[in-house]
């Protein structure tokens, strides 16, 4: 292959970082499951692709539901949860992880090269979504960049080019880096088709699961300012905290000003307990919010003895564009 990219501060660098960080086998606990599959065809059909996306707790719940009814419901929730502007009729989040998987079909799967072709080109699977490339793009989306290298030439294809790989279909490595998350994962060719996850960032495994709770985050949100929460449970409900300088106060009145709404689905011994819903309005002079190092929302909840697991969903309500971040808890009494 020729050189066409000579990045200075990149691929160079990235190789030498990828090559660093520890080998793993594939994703075996990360985006893979093992779990035996009910053959309820109304669990199955939306279990088969979906776990991908799903938390170590969501699956465990959804295993645990006794009937069509509660797995619907939950299916329901799933989606609605996800949904990254319920102001909108479509469900955003559903539609681009219906087009993840159709593009990891189509450039992911296993095929078998025809000899009239002169050059790779992508073809249609139903099975690029189980692939290696296929579940992180999935989970995470397009990569931001990648590098292709046959071991001695290496050649950069920016956000918005990924689809330009087949001009180098004699590369044996591709790496793809996630600028917003700062983490790499690298695949080795070991057939035409057939690609293999060797190599991920230290902190890979814990991106990929806040990823599944925030499911098309806005990305364009710089990560130290995007809305984060820390919650936990006290005698009498639920605590959540929120950095100040996470938030987006505006000014109304002389004042500056933030609204944060929380919604929690509460699971007791794997069942769905009840939604929970609360607001709360905060006001501060220019002199008090010097000192205002976080905001409290706590959430009236009675405990009673169980196994609980907490979806939580919190909302800038007053924030200038969607601002909302989810996170779980989940606790034994």
């Amino acid at each position: 292959m020729a050189q066409n990219h000579d990045p200075a501060r990149s691929a160079h660098n990235l190789l030498i970082q990828a090559l660093a960080v520890l080998a793993v086998a594939a994703l075996s606990s990360g985006c893979g499951s093992g779990l035996s599959v009910r053959q309820d065809p109304t669990y199955k059909s939306f279990f088969e692709k979906t776990r991908l996306i799903m938390t170590g707790e969501e699956i465990d719940i959804y295993e645990h539901l006794p009937d069509t009814e509660s797995r619907q419901a939950f299916i329901e929730e799933f989606w609605k949860s996800r949904d990254p502007d319920t102001g909108t009729d479509e469900n955003e989040a559903r539609i681009e992880f219906e087009d993840r998987v159709r593009y990891a079909n189509k450039w992911f799967g296993t095929w078998t090269k025809s000899l009239r072709r002169m050059n790779w080109e992508p073809a249609e699977t139903d099975n690029g979504w189980t692939s290696d490339r296929g579940r992180i793009y999935i989970v995470l989306g397009p990569p931001d960049e990648i590098y292709l290298t046959d071991g001695d030439d290496t050649h950069f294809l920016p956000a918005g080019m990924s689809e330009d790989r087949w001009h180098y279909d004699d590369a044996t490595m591709e790496i793809w880096f996630y600028m917003r998350y700062q983490v790499t994962f690298g695949f080795s060719k070991r057939s035409i088709s057939l690609w293999v996850m060797d190599l991920i960032d230290a902190q890979g495994r814990s991106v990929l699961e806040e990823a599944k709770l925030n499911w098309i985050v806005e990305s364009s949100v710089s990560p130290k300012r995007a809305l984060r929460f820390k919650a936990g449970r006290t005698a009498s409900g639920i605590k959540i905290r929120v950095p100040a300088s996470r938030i987006s106060f505006k000014e109304e009145e002389g004042k500056l000003v933030a609204g944060l709404e929380a919604r929690i689905a509460v699971y007791r011994n794997y069942k769905k307990l009840q939604d929970l819903s609360y607001s709360q309005r905060y006001a501060f002079s220019e002199e008090e919010i010097v000192a205002v190092k976080e905001l409290v929302l706590e959430v009236p909840f009675q405990l009673v003895q169980g196994r609980y697991y907490l979806d939580i969903t919190l909302e800038e309500t007053t924030a200038p564009a969607v601002s909302k971040y989810r996170s779980g808890l989940k606790f034994v009494l």
